[in-house]
């Protein structure tokens, strides 16, 4: 149920500043968004490797075969920017494939692998590393106590014209 703006100035922790004409400090308070504990659930994302992280893992001979084919390079570039881990996946798939003779030693492979997570041993298909969003806050604003009565944003004027008004 929300109240009036003439019902909220009734609120003992107004009167103080009401007794002293403070109506800034009245419409501040009734204003004041407080922080509560985020209502939405902590969730989880796919961590995505630095292309730094990759390139550190390569030895400079198999680094230099890579950088010769740089197409695939660059495809792992921009799979990690647009954070598409699907197409991410095929491009380290590409590395060690037939078709491109980079000659990819298996350790480098293997420790690439590591790197984006882990290999489920019945589909055999990379399963990604999951980390907290980095994004998420602990808190958020919540609303004041004009939003929650619907009164948008209380001005000074609003809080001198409210206590004007004769009681009903």
């Amino acid at each position: 149920m929300t109240q009036t703006l003439k019902q909220l100035l009734e609120i003992p922790a107004l009167q103080t500043s009401l007794e002293a004409s403070d109506f800034e400090s009245v419409a501040r308070y009734l204003n004041e968004r407080p922080t509560i504990p985020n209502p939405a659930q902590r969730v989880k994302i796919i961590r995505f490797p630095a292309i730094e992280e990759i390139i550190s893992l390569v030895p400079f001979e198999e680094t230099y075969r890579i950088q010769r084919e740089g197409k695939i390079l660059d495809n792992v570039r921009d799979a990690i920017d647009a954070r598409n881990y699907p197409t991410l996946i095929y491009n380290f798939k590409m590395l060690s494939s037939q078709q491109v003779e980079l000659n990819i030693t298996s350790s480098t492979l293997t420790a690439l692998v590591d790197l984006l997570g882990t290999i489920d041993e019945v589909t055999g298909e990379i399963q990604p590393y999951l980390v907290d969003d980095p994004s998420y806050q602990d808190t958020v604003q919540g609303q004041s106590i004009a939003e929650q009565n619907e009164l948008g944003i209380v001005t000074a004027t609003h809080v001198l014209m409210a206590k004007s008004q004769p009681s009903a």
